[in-house]
């Protein structure tokens, strides 16, 4: 068996048992785990730059998705969020609003950031570079949802930061509850209420009621 093949046999050994249930419980979160382990397969034969910017590039895309599941269903003004020039445009917006509404926890949320300017490191310098090398190394080593101990290899810390979090996202998915609309303002309500506000003020002697 090759390394690679056995350190990502080892990954999926060392997810715990009480996760891995809680993440197949149904057909549909079976198939959103079978999803994080093809891309987990995707990425094994990838540098340690295009393992991080395609890790990074695939938690955004389930991010969306998190956040599209919660939102109201209204499509046309909710895909606006996620334009380029919108609020929800960058990976950092989704995290922050996926934290503040109680999508994400706080560890999650926190490597997420990390992971965010990992990929920072890597995406802004021409040369080649590794996990080994800094700031990258001790970034890398800053992550706290990997699970395991200080000797294992760096790449491995990432990797395995990167499955946690991505099952941690899929099981938001799976357990959220989407938004419903408030109901329209009522203006007929509206109407007689300021009509009888206007009646009340004209008997207290108010002037100008008119224009309420």
């Amino acid at each position: 068996m090759k390394k690679d093949e056995l350190e990502f046999l080892l990954e999926l050994v060392q997810l715990t048992a009480e996760k891995l249930f809680e993440q197949i419980g149904d057909q549909n979160h079976l198939e959103a785990f079978r999803n994080v382990i093809e891309f987990r397969n995707n990425i094994s034969s990838e540098t340690d730059r295009g393992l991080v910017l395609m890790s990074v590039a695939y938690i955004d895309e389930r991010l969306t998705v998190l956040l599209e599941k919660y939102f109201v269903d209204d499509k046309n003004v909710i895909k606006t969020l996620f334009d380029t020039t919108g609020p929800l445009g960058s990976f950092s917006s989704k995290l922050k609003l996926a934290y503040g509404i109680g999508l994400l926890p706080k560890n999650i949320y926190t490597d997420c950031n990390k992971i965010r300017k990992i990929r920072n490191s890597f995406a802004h310098v021409s040369k080649p570079m590794t996990f080994e090398d800094e700031p990258i190394k001790s970034q890398t080593h800053s992550l706290i949802v990997h699970g395991i101990d200080n000797h294992s290899r760096t790449k491995v810390r990432f990797t395995r930061t990167v499955m946690s979090i991505l099952l941690e996202i899929e099981d938001s998915i799976r357990k959220i509850t989407r938004c419903e609309p408030k109901k329209d303002f009522d203006v007929a309500m509206n109407q007689k209420a300021m009509s009888k506000t206007r009646e009340f003020l004209k008997e207290k002697e108010f002037s100008d009621v008119d224009n309420l």
